[in-house]
């Protein structure tokens, strides 16, 4: 009896253990969409600005936040993928080891990752054309598109279709 009443502990403070760190990996994801926000508001405030020097300034610190943002969402993208990928088994046709609830949550934040990453993307190169970097929004391009993004997202295809 008092074994089992030690298991409940136990099996409690795991559960507990485990909403904390749900709590830590939401923020970390907020965090980073927060970036992106704080490079777009920048980005708002630039071409708001008269001073041009001000305007470069605000201009070259929305870019630098972008950038970190997509890089940031990017490095969690890849993760999530490989850990839902890892519970794919191809013999059965389904996840094995993750609940449908911790699935959606994961596909939740690849699908609001990715968007981000696109939007900051999107804002970025909006941003060097109207600038007249044309080189700068090429490097751009390739470097998303060709980053271990793709590579992920190619190698896991048929998982994250499901």
């Amino acid at each position: 009896m008092a074994i089992q009443q030690q298991l409940r502990e136990i099996s409690g403070q795991l559960q507990d253990m485990s909403a904390a760190m749900e709590d830590v990996l939401i923020g970390q994801h907020n965090d980073r969409l927060a970036m992106f926000l704080s490079g777009e508001a920048i980005y708002r405030e630039a071409l708001a600005t008269s001073d041009e020097t001000l305007q470069k300034s605000l201009t070259s610190a929305a870019i630098m936040a972008l950038t970190n943002a997509s890089a940031s969402l990017q490095a969690s993208l890849v993760y999530e993928i490989n850990s839902i990928c890892d519970k794919y088994d191809a013999e059965k046709g389904r996840f094995v080891g993750i609940k449908t609830e911790k699935l959606k949550e994961k596909m939740y934040l690849i699908n609001s990752s990715f968007q981000t990453i696109h939007k900051a993307t999107t804002l970025k190169a909006a941003i060097y054309y109207k600038e007249g970097e044309y080189q700068s929004q090429i490097t751009l391009f390739i470097s998303f598109y060709g980053l271990k993004l793709e590579k992920a997202m190619a190698t896991h295809s048929n998982t994250l279709a499901w």
